[in-house]
């Protein structure tokens, strides 16, 4: 049991050489032996910490619970940091070679033990036998995770993309499913902007497109993508970062357009062209690049606009 046994006094030796892989004997440049016990030498890949076993009196590698529960590798120091051990598992041990089971028996574990930094990690039985850290896609009490396969930590607070489908991890590692509105490229630009509202509205003058996107930094999800009619060579929407600062019904002269949403100055998003003061559409042209410089939208889009996205809402031309 890790929790039951006391530190061991170290021998720290001098530049030598590691014998053979597979029950090596550690030597000096003297050809003095260490051992038994625990070792920190240079003997290869710098200065490293080694277990000599007793009985071999040679460093033996695989799993130990002498000392404390340890993994020699096969070069013959013990495993400190992560190691992958087969698909399901990431061996993890901390910078004194304490392996996972010295911190737990299993289930979550939130440690900086064995990265330098504080992470979550799902301990089970999943390499060999041996407790260490899961990884790939895995699923919790009904919630899908995913185990980095260097580190073994969960992966938090990021996107990420699994089997074509792509997910959001929350700060405990729980994966959900993300909509990316069928423009990847926009829901991608759209993660970077921050909003000091729950929504954030992207206009894609190239491709024609409104991509409405609900939550925050990193975690946006899109909730309406729209076709629009954005301004022309001519007289181009204006591009850059502003904000939803007016709302109307209705506005025109010879024309009339419903359901306006201001983001910068004379700049809108508002429905296509009517004959003035009636629902008899004069250009309802999507799609392309049509307009003054504002973005037409069809109607019910426009009024979806009109009625949900809040005043200070960060809006993104490109």
């Amino acid at each position: 049991m890790c929790g039951g046994v006391h530190p061991v006094a170290l021998e720290t030796v001098d530049v030598g050489a590691y014998g053979p892989a597979g029950a090596g004997e550690l030597a000096d440049n003297d050809g003095r032996l260490a051992g038994p016990g625990w070792a920190i030498g240079a003997y290869v890949d710098g200065l490293q910490r080694y277990w000599v076993d007793a009985t071999a009196h040679a460093c033996v590698p695989g799993y130990s619970a002498d000392g404390w529960a340890h993994y020699t590798l096969a070069s013959g120091y013990v495993l400190r940091g992560a190691a992958r051990y087969d698909s399901d598992g990431v061996l993890v041990a901390d910078n004194d070679g304490r392996l996972a089971e010295c911190y737990s028996s299993g289930g979550w574990l939130v440690t900086a033990a064995f990265s330098g930094s504080l992470e979550r990690y799902r301990i089970d039985d999943c390499c060999g036998g041996i407790l260490g850290a899961h990884v790939g896609a895995f699923e919790v009490g009904g919630s899908l995770y995913y185990g980095n396969p260097s580190t073994g930590y969960v992966t938090r607070n990021t996107n990420i993309l699994l089997d074509g489908t792509f997910y959001h991890a929350d700060n405990d590692g729980r994966l959900s499913v993300i909509d990316t509105g069928g423009n990847y490229a926009m829901w991608a630009k759209a993660q970077d902007y921050t909003s000091s509202t729950n929504y954030l509205i992207l206009i894609n003058c190239s491709d024609h497109l409104v991509g409405v996107y609900y939550g925050g930094y990193m975690n946006w999800t899109c909730i309406q993508m729209y076709s629009c009619g954005n301004g022309k060579d001519s007289t181009p929407t204006i591009k850059g970062s502003f904000t939803v600062s007016g709302k109307g019904y209705s506005f025109g002269s010879g024309y009339t357009c419903y359901f306006y949403t201001q983001f910068c100055g004379n700049y809108l998003l508002h429905s296509i062209l009517y004959y003035q003061n009636s629902w008899t559409v004069m250009d309802g042209r999507l799609g392309m690049g049509v307009s003054h410089g504002c973005v037409r939208l069809a109607t019910e889009n426009a009024e979806w606009i009109y009625d949900n996205i809040p005043l200070g809402t960060r809006v993104i031309s490109y």
